[in-house]
């Protein structure tokens, strides 16, 4: 989920607050325009700690935290915006989302920085299109929707992909991202449950919403979630809407860009 406490966040990213923005409670420094020396001291890349063992040290169960129910709410979200896209997915871990989407009937393809993510995923999904690399490496130049579930916490230069990822969008396209938050009251729940080094970007949800706009897309619609492995081997995964969005220790984002 989130990182622990004590690493410095970075600077504010430009943006005014506005009443959608604000959570009602103070917030932490906001999410940096690029990567800088406080962002990853001491936290390794994902590139760096690439490999099976990343999955085993830093999930408890990675297949029962990633049940239907969630990955179809995900896709369920790009399908209000972009209803049969192509779509790829920044970080497909080890390739759920990718079988997921493919079995809906959607054209999906991907990458991820972890060879044995990749090699997994191509695995679960035979003729699955999943590149070893970062987006700005291998990504498609032109996309209909782009998806990158917990994962723009783990990369250093964030903005740069934001605005990478505005860039390649078709107008119109969709891009639908899902991350932890440490703000609100359930913000200590992330600090403490948290343990994954290369979490380097763990700040508010007012954070990720400003960076957005900031890029150049126009916010769609934001939900907040709540997810935990239960000790039963139960993953409970709940979207809070309205203002119980507010108080959630994570948050999905849809943006468009027009």
């Amino acid at each position: 989920m989130t990182r622990s406490a004590g690493i410095p966040t970075s600077p504010d990213v430009a943006g005014t607050a506005t009443p959608e923005d604000a959570a009602g409670t103070p917030t932490p420094p906001d999410v940096a325009g690029t990567a800088t020396p406080t962002d990853a001291a001491g936290s390794p890349t994902l590139e760096d700690v690439a490999g099976a063992d990343y999955f085993d040290e830093n999930y408890v169960d990675y297949v029962a935290e990633n049940p239907e129910r969630k990955l179809e709410l995900y896709l369920d979200a790009v399908r209000r915006y972009a209803p049969g896209a192509a779509i790829f997915e920044i970080g497909v871990g080890k390739g759920l989302f990718v079988e997921h989407a493919t079995r809906a009937g959607f054209e999906v393809r991907g990458c991820d920085v972890n060879p044995a993510g990749v090699r997994e995923a191509r695995e679960r999904t035979p003729g699955a299109d999943v590149r070893l690399g970062t987006f700005e490496e291998v990504g498609d130049e032109r996309c209909e929707a782009v998806v990158a579930f917990d994962v723009v916490e783990h990369v250093p230069d964030v903005r740069g992909l934001f605005s990478t990822v505005h860039a390649r969008l078709r107008p119109g396209g969709v891009f639908c991202f899902v991350c932890p938050v440490t703000d609100g009251p359930l913000g200590v729940v992330c600090r403490v449950l948290d343990h994954d080094p290369t979490h380097v970007h763990m700040t508010s949800r007012r954070a990720w919403l400003r960076l957005s706009r900031s890029t150049g897309f126009a916010v769609a619609e934001w939900t907040g979630l709540l997810r935990y492995l239960l000790p039963f081997g139960y993953y409970l995964h709940l979207e809070l809407p309205g203002p119980l969005r507010r108080i959630s220790p994570a948050i999905m984002v849809v943006c468009r860009k027009d």
